[in-house]
């Protein structure tokens, strides 16, 4: 005999699978550009992950920043350990956020910090002078814990993404490196020049670095791997 489900069980189970659809597409238009701000539980997963493997060992150098970073296939850097603790999405004020569990779990002799591209999303900008205030606390803090400190321009982008109705803004993506740039001077360092990876004609990243015009292509992260490694290494990292 066919049994048949009560109608009050199918509905709910209906509305289960189109919540889990909805969520499931929100995370992914998160990632896939511009975004608004940033809430706890966006990052929550992967938080839970970095502090996680933070606590499986030492590091020698922390990587923060966003999704550029969080793609990056980094374990080892001159040769030494390395904890990755990119976030995608991030912003400034999220890795401000995340820093003070990392530091104090893992313990690093160096931190290197790589982010700014989503405070340069045209629609939900961070604005350049909360940007600044945010990057100097950041700096101010991880100087405090002793570690080694680098800082890292944000990155050339591609010509549509960049570009006027593009979601991000290749004009303000430069004002924030003169914020980065300006605080590096301050804290007497060289920024790491990603702002330098091979560019067109017209100063957008160059299409075969990149797989949608912010994120890196295997050629893309060879070249932003050799430029950590000359600035920070002394050598081009193989």
């Amino acid at each position: 005999m066919t049994r048949f489900a009560h109608p009050i069980g199918v509905l709910v189970i209906a509305i289960l699978i189109a919540s889990l659809s909805f969520g499931a597409g929100a995370s992914l238009r998160r990632d896939a550009g511009a975004s608004g701000k940033a809430s706890p539980n966006q990052h929550l997963a992967r938080r839970m992950a970095i502090e996680s493997q933070a606590r499986q060992g030492r590091y020698d150098t922390v990587v923060f920043g966003d999704s550029i970073v969080e793609f990056a296939a980094i374990d080892t850097f001159c040769g030494k350990r390395v904890l990755n603790a990119g976030l995608a999405g991030a912003r400034i004020e999220d890795v401000l956020s995340l820093a003070p569990s990392i530091v104090q779990t893992a313990h690093p002799a160096h931190a290197i910090v790589a982010v700014g591209i989503n405070d340069a999303a045209r629609q939900f900008r961070t604005g350049a002078l909360s940007f600044a205030v945010s990057y100097e606390h950041l700096m101010q803090y991880l100087r405090s814990t002793g570690v080694s400190l680098q800082v890292a321009m944000i990155a050339p982008i591609g010509e549509e993404i960049g570009a006027s109705g593009g979601p991000y803004d290749a004009a303000y993506r430069s004002e924030l490196n003169d914020k980065i740039s300006a605080l590096a001077r301050e804290f007497s360092l060289s920024a790491i020049p990603f702002d330098r990876l091979p560019r067109t004609d017209s100063g957008a990243l160059a299409p075969e670095l990149t797989t949608d015009g912010v994120h890196l292509s295997a050629e893309g992260y060879d070249e932003w791997q050799k430029t950590l490694a000359r600035h920070i290494c002394g050598r081009p990292e193989r």
